[in-house]
């Protein structure tokens, strides 16, 4: 979306305040038919939720507001920040501190998904989480292991930055929901077309 379509323009109304339909439609000058085409889209790609608000007659009104993926729609300083305190860390205590930061962070946001994925380690539940948050992830068996390739890297601009001890993320994530250790073999930050991490046997 760009700025002046009309599905950015109400983004932007909704970052300021929750509005119905006909508030939109005033503020925009739009049809309330095209406003709602346009949430009606929004909706559907999870940008915009709606909130039924009732009053003490005839049908409840709808007013809706930003999702927490609507937010994302905005720009954010987070890689900015975030280079930051890895080049501070860096500087003071070296690469293995950054690592293990990594690690630390990795199994700390599996942990969110530990329940879901089962004590277990199913890899299947494993690999539709990390589709969910964008990986393009697949599974492959080669020479008798277990391959898992994930062909978006989700801090690419900062382990492109900063090199492979970023992706200790990524190997912890995946080791904490699996419960078996992972052996990174290829790794876009070095320049190969996708990350893969060897599962091994349990």
């Amino acid at each position: 979306m760009q700025q002046g379509d009309p599905r950015s323009d109400i983004l932007q109304v909704l970052r300021r305040q929750e509005a119905c339909v006909d508030e939109l439609s005033s503020q925009l000058g739009i049809s309330s038919t095209a406003v709602r085409q346009h949430l009606a889209i929004l909706e559907r790609d999870g940008l915009v939720a709606r909130t039924p608000v009732h009053k003490k007659v005839g049908r409840p009104k709808l007013f809706y507001s930003l999702s927490s993926e609507g937010e994302e729609y905005f720009p954010k300083a987070y890689y900015q920040v975030l280079t930051r305190i890895i080049a501070d860390i860096l500087a003071r205590e070296g690469p293995e501190d950054v690592q293990a930061l990594m690690g630390r962070l990795g199994a700390q946001h599996a942990a969110k998904f530990k329940e879901r994925v089962g004590h277990d380690g199913n890899v299947h539940e494993l690999m539709n989480v990390l589709n969910e948050l964008g990986c393009c992830a697949e599974l492959a068996r080669e020479n008798g292991h277990t391959i898992l390739k994930e062909y978006n890297c989700l801090l690419y601009k900062v382990a492109m930055e900063f090199g492979d001890i970023i992706c200790t993320f990524n190997a912890k994530f995946i080791e904490t929901l699996l419960d078996t250790p992972v052996t990174m073999r290829d790794c876009i930050a070095r320049g190969d077309r996708y990350c893969s991490f060897v599962i091994q046997t349990k």
